[in-house]
């Protein structure tokens, strides 16, 4: 799947790998920080960097 990100250039692994994986890393995030809308943003974060980087 990772590769396929990488190799697609419509996006449309990493739109999948994103709806896959958001909710349970958007639950690991709220473990962490008790603001819902924080934990939101973290994810959002870490999705922005990792999909510039690749």
């Amino acid at each position: 799947m990772v590769s396929g990100c990488k190799e697609d250039v419509s996006q449309s692994a990493y739109k999948v790998l994103v709806e896959k994986y958001s909710p349970g890393i958007v639950k690991v995030c709220i473990r962490y920080m008790i603001d819902k809308e924080h934990a939101k943003d973290v994810l959002q974060d870490s999705l922005i960097k990792n999909y510039s980087e690749y």
